[in-house]
Formats: C-alpha cells, structure tokens, sequence
C-alpha cells in the first residue's frame, strides 16, 4: 500500500503560511508524532522570521535571501525528507516547497508563580519538516504535556508540608510550612549549626588528595623512548594474529577515541588531544622493558594486522604472544574499565576519609544540637517542594566534592539526607551518604555496604555551590 499526501497548504502564499504557523504548535515526525513549535518557516529563495521592526510594535514576518550556499542546502534537505518518505514509510509527498523550522518539546519546567509549561529545545536542536506532512491538532492530547496554571498556595503547600529553603542564608536547609497567605507562606527551619563548616571541610579533603599529573602523547614518546604513532597504537588495542588465525590484543586499552572512553587514572583528553598520567608512562615504559618486540612492531610501515612470527621472530611465537597477554594480565590491564571521557571519581583512599568524616560528623550530631528558625513571609519561589525537583532542578551543575542532599521523596534514598559526589558519570553521579540505608550499595566496592547510590542530577540540590539561590522577598514570576 501506498499513502499519497494532499498538500493543504499547496496554492498559498509562503507569508501567509508563516504568519499563520510561527510560534504555533505543532506534530512533526509522522505518523510517529512530537510535539514541536515552528520558528520560522522557508522556501527555496527565502527564510520568512517574525520579529519586531519597530519597539512597541506588532511583529511582522520577515523574509531573508538564503546565501549561494544555504539554496543548495535548502535543497538537499527537502529531497532527503522526500526521500525518506518515499522510501522508507511508502508515502509519497509531493513535491515539497515549503519547509518548518521547528524545536522540538523537550519537556516541562515549572515558573516561579507555580505555573507549570512547555520547554522547547534550543535552535541548536532545531529540525525541519515539509509543511504538508506536519500536524496542526490531534485527538487526544498527552496527559504528560499539558500546561497548568499555578495552583493557590495553601492548596500546594499545605501546612505540614515537607521543603527545602533556598533563602541564601540557609540554603538546602529542610523546613516544614506552618503557614500560608494568598502570596507568601512561612516556615520552620530546622539545622545543625556546624554543617557550614563541615560541609567545607568535605570539599577540602577532595582538594587536598594526591592528583595525578598527566602529560600530552607527544611528551609520553619522549619520556619512554617511542614515536608518537607507537604510543598512539599500544595505548589503544594492538591487535596481533596468531598462527591459529586467533586475533590477540596486545594493547594497554587505556583509549578509545571512535567510543569516546578513557580508562579513569590512567587516560584523559583535553580537546583533541591526548594525554597520560605518570601511572600510564610507568606501565609503558615497564611494558617496553619487558617487551621490546612489540614496541618494534608499532613503527613497522602498513596498515594490516600484524602477525604474531613478525613481532616475535625468535622461538614460540603463538607461546610469546600467550606470554605477553598474561603479563599484561599481572599488571590487571585487562581489567580496566573503560568509562566516558565526561565521567571522573575520586579514588578509593580518599572516599574512605571522607566516610570516616561523615561518621565523626554524624556521631556528633544529636536532637538536643538541632536549631529551629521562623521564617515568614517568603514566596512560593524561597522553598522547593520534593515533587517539583525534577522540573526546577534542569540544568544543575556539580564537581567531585560538592556535598548534596536529596530533595526527591522517591527512590531509594532518604529524604534530606546528605552525602558527597564521588563520581561523575555522563548524565548521573555517584555519592555516598553520610548514613546507611537499606537500597545503598558499595558502587563497585569503593565504599562501606549501603552508603552509596548512583543518582541523577535533579534528585540533589548542590550544597557546596548554590545554583537556585531565591529572593525572600516576593517579586514578578520569572522562569526558573
């Protein structure tokens, strides 16, 4: 079966089209259908954007010439849409004439009124669509993404209930509502007085351990004796064949520059290039010690894959390769874990001290320290109630060291409890807690049973670099 599409839009004008359709919603991808909403919309010649010419003024559509290049590029694109269509989905379009710039929705987020609304991706992520294969309407909406007016301030924080304060003065400190007024509320705060300090004192353990000095790769081929394209390859996978046909990797496997990964202590890269650390140049150089044949290998002229005879050209070959491969297995090169080049985490000495500190801290802690405040009068955008972390918390940034804690009342981990970032992963991290609970785990045995947990950023609020700072005082909404 084959679909053919009627264009709806085919004897209008392409300004008509765009006053109509600019900053309107709509469903592109079909008949997989997102949610999107048009920037801007263009022909072959043109690119029709609606703006404000003059202050004060309603805005009015305005067409801009594609460069010599942008109507090539304009082209390309319509015909691979068509293309696709055709070819992939059965459907034929027609001809395509107009295309919509559309960002597509990426989520919620809720403004400081309460209000909850649409984010739209950034132009980064714009996409386009032929005009007659988008969706202007569908019949059920998503229960998901469906805009809400923020609700009355004793209705979303009755009295009682569980936030955190994000007053300057006392950031992340856990508080409960006691009570509301049509535009503020008040709260109780509830502290230990030594938390500033300690918490302090958690970012200077991180910052005092040993680092790890790491050198470019041209540096590393002069610190051990090599080319550059040697310590490029051994570093990488080198992979040799035996007489069996059998491929054996004769590699540090401490790069992987197509995947993106490094191996953690040993491995990074700073742009385009990279670099090793002195626990790297120390095995290399062993390496080359132990094994120089191999070293010779890595210069020899070609691009085929070694034979195990050509690296080792005096007795066993196959038995030198099997050699080579358990000393490497000595050294426990074959149990790196290669990570993301944006994960990092702190070493295992240095997550035992700050899990001895937390205990200290804890053991000192008692109800009778515990110190209470009234604050009245604040806004509903000074506290932050659990249930709206993962809209209000976007975007938020941490660093091995920053002492956290939770502000999600789901999941695994107790609410208001504090911790520590000791790994950084790609879209999560890593902390241990100042106590344990039944769901921790020793993340891979690098701290005690039950005090860690991998998590992701929305569900802590970062102590050690306050990023949502609020007013005390009402003020305008305004998007968080």
């Amino acid at each position: 079966m084959v679909v053919h599409i009627e264009n709806a839009y085919e004897n209008r004008k392409v300004q008509d089209v765009a006053a109509e359709m600019i900053g309107q919603r709509v469903f592109l991808g079909w008949p997989f259908l997102q949610e999107g909403k048009v920037t801007a919309v263009s022909d072959s010649l043109f690119k029709y954007d609606k703006m404000a010419v003059i202050p004060d003024k309603p805005a009015k559509i305005v067409q801009n010439p594609h460069s010599q290049q942008g109507l090539s590029l304009w082209k390309t694109k319509a015909d691979r849409i068509e293309h696709f269509y055709s070819k992939r989905c059965g459907v034929i379009t027609g001809d395509i004439e107009v295309l919509l710039h559309v960002r597509p929705l990426k989520g919620m987020k809720r403004l400081e009124s309460g209000a909850i609304v649409k984010d739209y991706e950034g132009p980064e992520k714009e996409v386009e669509q032929a005009v007659q294969m988008t969706v202007t309407e569908v019949a059920c909406e998503d229960a998901r993404f469906i805009e809400k007016e923020a609700p009355p301030l004793s209705e979303e924080f009755p009295d009682g209930s569980k936030v955190f304060f994000l007053g300057e003065h006392a950031y992340g400190v856990a508080a409960q509502v006691f009570e509301t007024t049509p535009d503020t509320l008040s709260i109780i705060l509830a502290f230990f007085p030594s938390e500033k300090a300690d918490n302090e004192k958690f970012k200077e353990i991180v910052n005092n351990r040993t680092s790890q000095r790491y050198f470019p790769s041209f540096r590393v081929a002069e610190m051990v004796g090599l080319q550059g394209l040697a310590v490029s390859r051994i570093t990488s996978n080198f992979m040799v064949i035996g007489n069996d046909g059998q491929k054996h990797n004769l590699g540090l496997s401490l790069k992987f520059d197509a995947k993106g990964l490094k191996v953690i202590d040993y491995s990074r890269k700073d742009g385009r290039h990279w670099e090793f650390s002195e626990k790297a140049v120390d095995l290399l150089r062993e390496y080359k010690s132990k094994y120089p044949e191999v070293m010779a290998a890595l210069t020899r002229p070609g691009d085929s894959m070694a034979k195990a005879s050509e690296v080792f050209r005096d007795g066993n070959a196959d038995a030198q390769v099997k050699e080579a491969q358990n000393w490497l297995k000595s050294k426990g090169v074959r149990n790196f874990e290669p990570v993301s080049l944006f994960c990092d985490q702190l070493k295992k000495e240095t997550v035992k001290e700050i899990e001895q500190f937390a205990d200290t801290c804890t053991a000192k802690q008692s109800r009778d320290a515990i110190k209470k405040a009234i604050v009245k009068g604040i806004p509903r955008q000074a506290v932050l109630k659990p249930s709206h972390a993962v809209h209000r918390l976007q975007n938020q940034h941490f660093a091995l060291g920053d002492r956290v804690t939770m502000v999600q009342d789901s999941g695994g981990v107790p609410l208001s409890v504090k911790g520590v970032v000791i790994g950084m992963n790609a879209k999560t991290m890593d902390v241990i807690w100042d106590v344990p609970f039944m769901s921790g785990t020793t993340l891979g045995d690098r701290c005690s049973q039950y005090r860690g947990s991998t998590v992701e950023f929305a569900a802590c609020l970062n102590l050690t670099h306050p990023q949502f700072v609020a007013s005390t005082h009402p003020q305008s909404p305004a998007a968080q």
